[in-house]
């Protein structure tokens, strides 16, 4: 238990308990820079094939890996302490919510489904009785999609977006949420893009 633990020190905590789950997209970020490419295809066959044991050996990993945190051991943490930072102000932001009985979207019991997206619109579904939107109204998403090949393994989108129209069943069971982006990086937008191809 951590009763009293000034910022520096909760970030050193934060990377000890976080590190397995981080440590992927912080070495994948550092092996583009230091391929000079995103494209992990292009780079070496170690560097591509860091975490397939198939292909690389265990010394043959934790060489490299001890290379690249010492190649970008500023970058590498600066990448922690952002995501330390992040968790930090979702952790705030919950508990404020929380404070004004406001739950988030994944914090309900039956969160609405995502049923279609693209790089314009989102569609979600669900339950009327477990409506969460509301027209004219913005809201923020995270999306998390996994990758099978390659260093890292989900490639996150962050959204706001507004819905649109609100539309019913017949009985007005079932509802669907028919949403534009209202802020989205271009990276994002073109991945999306990517995704629908």
């Amino acid at each position: 238990k951590i009763d009293c633990l000034d910022k520096e020190s909760m970030e050193e905590v934060f990377k000890k308990e976080n590190e397995s789950r981080l440590e992927a997209k912080a070495l994948y970020r550092a092996l583009r820079d230091i391929n000079n490419t995103n494209d992990y295809t292009q780079w070496n066959n170690i560097d591509k094939n860091l975490f397939n044991s198939d292909i690389v050996t265990e010394a043959e990993r934790k060489n490299r890996i001890n290379e690249i945190k010492q190649i970008k051991s500023k970058d590498i943490d600066f990448y922690y302490f952002k995501q330390f930072l992040a968790e930090d102000s979702l952790k705030y932001a919950k508990n404020e919510l929380n404070k004004n009985e406001i739950k988030s979207i994944e914090d309900r019991k039956n969160p609405p489904d995502i049923i279609y997206i693209d790089h314009e619109r989102i569609v979600f579904a669900g339950n009327s009785k477990d409506m969460v939107f509301s027209e004219e109204t913005d809201y923020s998403i995270l999306l998390g999609f996994p990758i099978y090949q390659g260093p890292i393994k989900e490639r996150t989108v962050y959204a706001s977006f507004t819905v649109d129209n609100i539309f019913y069943n017949h009985e007005k069971r079932n509802y669907c949420a028919v949403c534009s982006y209202k802020d989205i990086k271009k990276e994002d937008v073109r991945y999306l893009e990517d995704k629908k191809a």
